[in-house]
């Protein structure tokens, strides 16, 4: 019967673990949507801090999968020295640009946090940056594409294409 009593503490200490993994990644992704939007609204005239969202070997890859970044160091240089731009093909000589953030929504199917945004002065451009969730709710990459891929469109009559 002790047998019995201990693989039952042993499924209910499993069962434990497993709750606290998943609250932990849940906390987490809650926080990398917050410093995000927090984050990038500021991006073009302030540096993000808070870095503790991204995994020691976060890397930047852009849309036909070049590694243009790896690490919080580089990372972090990548988002001050505005690099994202050049990747982005918005054109410094737009003057000051503002970023515009359209949402930071998390894709639980493909485990991403997704951050349609755009930059106008006298031109607007737009953008997609992806930002892949490991098991604890970390981001282990950032994807950038320069322009948001299944835009939908208007129609004469209204409708969404």
């Amino acid at each position: 019967m002790q047998a019995d009593a201990n693989d039952i503490s042993e499924t209910d200490s499993q069962e434990e673990e497993e709750r606290k993994a998943k609250n932990l990644r849940i906390n987490n992704i809650g926080k990398c949507q917050t410093v995000l939007r927090n984050g990038l609204k500021e991006i073009m005239t302030k540096p993000m801090d808070d870095l503790s969202i991204f995994t020691e070997d976060i890397k930047v890859t852009d849309a036909s999968g070049n590694v243009v970044a790896t690490g919080k160091t580089e990372y972090r240089e990548f988002l001050e020295q505005k690099k994202f731009l050049k990747i982005m093909d918005w054109r410094l000589s737009m003057g000051s640009p503002e970023l515009r953030i359209m949402g930071v929504n998390y894709d639980e199917k493909k485990k991403k946090i997704l951050i349609p945004m755009f930059a106008t002065s006298w031109i607007r451009v737009e953008g997609l940056w992806e930002y892949k969730i490991n098991e604890q709710g970390l981001i282990y990459e950032h994807l950038i594409n320069a322009k948001m891929p299944d835009t939908p469109r208007v129609r004469k009559d209204g409708l969404i294409r």
